[in-house]
């Protein structure tokens, strides 16, 4: 449970003529981490195998195959348990076959889209000239007038037009989309200069519709739709005839895609294997659970024409995929491990931890039991709707999160910001006496996530065999000790109201800190295991001392920060309900109160609930995290065949 899934290193030796059979084999049951086969004692004896060339073909094959799809208009078909196999050679074949059967007609649509293109292009700048009652091709022939058709920004039109004067008659037309205008400007043969620099100052596009075009602009625009209609018909017969052939050849060409999409696949996988003349190596990781199930199907595959070794690993030397397991009601959380990073193979894997951490300060941040159950039903339904799984993680985590702040709600007796004593288990944030104790609890609750963060790095430290940092490190045993030294002094003076005696200093304080200071001496002399012992000098020993008191300090005091949150939660409820009672005493009071009420909630929810679950995160990793969590792990990604279309 505090550990990533034990792994097993799987190393497998294949005849040729089994190896395409045993990669699809693996990529079903999707549990195997391939690493590169070309490493380790046997590399020198293997060759990358050739799969460039084949690769390549499959992957325009697969190109081909969904083109056609598109064209045909075929849809794609739920996934299949599993995908037959069809020679390359075979696809390659049939797929030139089926293109050239639907190549005329495809052509043919083509031909008419490209037509229809160019004909609503020709009818929306036409259609802004239907007023104008002379032939396109004379606007330019008037021997004392110079004509200027086309577009400008209607922002840009009234200053053309103040910069023109009166010498100059600009026709606003009909819109030309983005912003544009349809414009005719009309001047003088002498005025012609000025209103061309005008216009072109202006962004102005020139459209010589006389170049184009013949006839009265209606009569133009007239014969342009008809002929749309006629290609719009002509289009649709065409769609008819494409999805019939669709239908002949949808089938077959889904069939295709699902091979050649596992071919490609397979072909990458291969490219990490290695082979001599007859036999290929496969390497890889698999969950300790699947590693039996992997062993069997591999052998009933090939009939037992393979050698398969499975070991446990080294971590010392090999780099081991980080794969991390929970129940559902965990799983969740994993995300915002993740997101962090991964733990290596031997470091405490710390989702539940952070799972209850998080959801108890999110309950005491947030404690309310209307807004917590409005929380807890968004979650559900982002975690039920077909979005990125991703969010649908966030979703499960609000779900949660919701829940906390409704149990945080029933202690603090808030429904929807409004305290309720008689149904408190406690007290209302804001009561007489509760704020402080409040703030005590969660330097407390700080206290242990300091301490907690402490125990489990040196955990992490004797488990990576480390022993000098797990006992003289700054956040190992004499971190702890010196920390829980001062906690225990505080605590004494403030309740026993007496000071420290002599050995409680010399053990608790002068001792850690002296073995942090001549850590590197120490560990030479005693021959300690680890890292400590190559570190600095003094000078960097002090350093760390120094952070270690500035850091565990802020550290512990940061957490203040949980029942300062509480305490603003409670206010913006006592503001936001005094705001209604005095708006209620308004006309229409009623109103204004439930719409503030409503508002205020909505925003709380929203705001408040992404601020507070911001703080959370971040003490999560800033404070409980930065003392035993490196995030160096690399993820378990397992090799799969997806056969859906």
């Amino acid at each position: 449970m505090l550990s990533p899934a034990r792994m097993k290193k799987v190393d497998v030796l294949v005849l040729e003529k089994d190896v395409r059979q045993v990669a699809e084999a693996v990529g079903e049951l999707g549990a195997v981490h391939f690493t590169d086969a070309r490493h380790g004692d046997q590399a020198q004896l293997l060759q990358k195998p050739e799969a460039a060339e084949r690769l390549q073909l499959c992957t325009v094959l697969l190109e081909q195959a969904a083109t056609l799809c598109r064209r045909l208009y075929v849809e794609a078909e739920p996934d299949v348990e599993s995908v037959e196999y069809i020679p390359i050679d075979m696809i390659q074949e049939r797929l030139a076959s089926i293109e050239q059967s639907a190549a005329e007609i495809i052509k043919q649509e083509d031909e008419i889209d490209a037509e229809i293109g160019v004909l609503t292009e020709t009818a929306n700048q036409v259609a802004a000239f239907r007023r104008l009652n002379v032939p396109v091709e004379e606007i330019p022939a008037f021997s004392f007038l110079h004509f200027a058709t086309g577009r400008i920004s209607a922002e840009k039109l009234p200053a053309f037009e103040m910069e023109a004067g009166p010498n100059v008659v600009a026709v606003p037309l009909g819109t030309a989309g983005e912003g544009e205008r349809w414009m005719v400007a009309v001047t003088s043969k002498k005025g012609r200069w000025a209103m061309e620099s005008a216009l072109e100052k202006q962004g102005f596009r020139a459209e010589a519709l006389g170049e184009k075009y013949r006839g009265l602009p209606q009569e133009v625009y007239a014969h342009t739709v008809k002929r749309l209609e006629a290609l719009q018909n002509r289009k649709e017969e065409l769609a008819l005839q494409i999805k019939e052939m669709g239908r002949k050849y949808g089938h077959e060409l889904l069939r295709y895609r699902r091979r050649l999409h596992v071919e490609q696949k397979v072909l990458q996988a291969e490219e990490q294997f290695g082979r001599t003349a007859a036999i290929y190596a496969i390497s890889g990781w698999t969950p300790q659970d699947e590693a039996d199930k992997l062993v069997r199907r591999i052998m009933d595959i090939t009939a037992n024409r393979a050698v398969i070794e499975v070991r446990d690993p080294q971590p010392d030397r090999e780099d081991v995929p980080i794969l991390l397991h929970h129940g559902s009601l965990i799983k969740p959380f994993e995300l915002l491990v993740s997101n962090y990073g991964l733990p290596g193979y031997r470091e405490i894997e710390p989702t539940i931890v952070v799972a209850i951490s998080f959801l108890a300060m999110f309950g005491i941040m947030f404690g309310d039991v209307g807004q917590g159950a409005v929380l807890a039903v968004a979650g559900l339904i982002a975690a039920r709707t077909q979005i990125a799984p991703k969010l649908r993680g966030l979703g499960s985590i609000a779900i949660f999160a919701g829940l906390a702040a409704m149990l945080g709600g029933f202690v603090f007796g808030e429904v929807f910001g409004k305290e309720y004593e008689h149904l408190a288990l406690w007290d209302p944030p804001l009561s007489k006496d509760v704020s402080l104790k409040l703030l005590g609890i969660c330097i407390v609750f700080g206290m242990f996530m300091n301490s907690l963060g402490l125990v489990l790095n040196i955990v992490n430290c004797f488990r990576r065999k480390d022993v000098a940092a797990a006992t003289l490190d700054k956040f190992g045993l004499a971190g702890l000790i010196f920390y829980w030294g001062v906690l225990w002094m505080a605590a004494k003076a403030m309740l026993m109201h007496a000071g420290p005696g002599t050995v409680e200093i010399v053990l608790l304080l002068i001792l850690p800190v002296t073995a942090i200071l001549f850590r590197a001496p120490i560990a030479r002399r005693l021959a300690l295991h680890g890292g400590a012992g190559g570190h600095g000098g003094f000078i960097e020993s002090g350093m760390d001392i120094f952070e270690m008191v500035i850091g565990l300090l802020s550290n512990t005091v940061s957490f203040v920060r949980v029942g300062a949150f509480a305490l603003a939660h409670a206010g913006l409820g006592l503001a936001m309900y005094s705001l209604a009672d005095a708006a209620s005493r308004l006309p229409a009071g009623a109103l204004i109160f439930i719409l503030i009420i409503l508002v205020g909630n909505v925003v709380v929810i929203v705001f408040e609930g992404l601020v507070v679950a911001i703080q959370c995160i971040r003490l999560e990793y800033y404070e409980f995290f930065a003392k035993f969590f490196k995030g160096e792990g690399k993820p378990f990604t397992p090799f799969t065949l997806k056969t859906g279309s």
